[in-house]
């Protein structure tokens, strides 16, 4: 017998409930094994001190009534919500800071970025590749992008000045008026 077999058999040897062979090979490995005599004289201490305890066996009649009542008068914790008015301004903020970082960066040499993009479609598209021909076309749609993604973010921006005003404003006259009728 193995020394992992006789843990996992140490406790139905102090309780007796292995059969008659399995005490006797749990027995005879414990005669040969100092480390499974140890485990065996800490689980029998163990025991002993579990069979000292004096464990309540029946509770208050009333304890499921008291312990409800506990339970209803703590408040409930609500994870934190980010309110949709958070996220406009998250998504609008995000946005001008791209562009913002865009126009830093690129502003200056645009010109040059877009002249080398439509050198590359051009000298894809002469090359007679069909699957990047695409690009030379996206390169001369770029500043219609540009200009979109600008009107963009500028009607985001006066949306969300728009969903202030009503959070500000309109809102708690509308919340007062409502409390009054």
């Amino acid at each position: 017998m193995h020394c992992s077999s006789c843990e996992t058999q140490l406790e139905r040897y102090i309780e007796r409930s292995l059969s008659p062979r399995g005490m006797y090979t749990v027995a005879k490995h414990l005669r040969g094994c100092h480390v499974c005599r140890e485990l065996l004289r800490e689980a029998r201490m163990i025991e002993s001190l579990l069979d000292t305890l004096h464990i309540e066996d029946a509770l208050p009649i009333n304890f499921t009534f008291a312990v409800m009542a506990e339970v209803r008068t703590v408040t409930p914790v609500r994870p934190r919500q980010i309110k949709p008015l958070h996220w406009a301004i998250a998504f609008v903020g995000a946005f001008w800071l791209i562009f913002g970082i865009w126009f830093a960066t690129l502003g200056g040499r645009d010109t040059h970025a877009l002249a080398t993009v439509r050198a590359l479609g051009a000298a894809v598209a002469s090359a007679g590749n069909t699957l990047l021909a695409p690009i030379h076309s996206l390169t001369q749609a770029a500043p219609f992008a540009l200009a979109g993604g600008i009107a963009i973010l500028l009607f985001d921006s006066a949306l969300l000045i728009a969903l202030l005003f009503v959070y500000r404003y309109v809102r708690p006259r509308l919340r007062a008026r409502l409390s009054e009728g």
